[in-house]
């Protein structure tokens, strides 16, 4: 079942995000159906990753719905985060969950030490893509077939700490 799309009413009430726990399991399952055609996260693999030590997924909801989510990944002796996955339930546009959920990215990443935080796009993802710049995030790369059905994607990357 989708959220019915925010009234005007709703879109002016704040997203909150907070870490998903594994009770949250279904619901990022059901925001994986909602959000992606492909390259979705199994079942299996968002538990592994609700459990896994080096990563952390953040959990966003307007209105106590779910709204989006971003998973982070931290990897040893490295001071750069990697957000693995984000995704926007599209009946939240104009909500700005993009901006709610990387600004608890950034803050999750700077509370593990990482000072850089980077990420790959999908080369057809304007929205995406636009969304990255706009807040200070810079392509330092282009990976050719990355994704499942062979689309491009670029990589971007933000220093977070001074």
């Amino acid at each position: 079942m989708h959220p019915s799309p925010p009234d005007s009413a709703a879109s002016l009430l704040l997203p909150v995000v907070r870490p998903a726990t594994l009770a949250d399991q279904e619901i990022l399952v059901r925001l994986e159906q909602r959000c992606f055609e492909q390259d979705r996260f199994s079942r299996q693999s968002l538990r592994y990753l609700l459990t896994h030590a080096h990563a952390s997924t953040l959990l966003c909801t307007v209105d106590g719905r779910a709204a989006g989510y971003v998973t982070l990944l931290f990897r040893r002796c490295t001071p750069i985060a990697r957000i693995y996955s984000i995704a926007r339930d599209p009946n939240f546009r104009g909500c700005r969950i993009g901006d709610a959920l990387l600004d608890a990215a950034e803050q999750c990443a700077l509370e593990h030490g990482c000072g850089v935080l980077r990420l790959e796009v999908r080369t057809d993802n304007a929205a995406s893509i636009a969304m990255f710049r706009r807040r200070g995030y810079q392509q330092f790369g282009e990976f050719a077939a990355y994704y499942e059905d062979r689309q491009d994607a670029l990589g971007f990357q933000k220093c977070l700490a001074a």
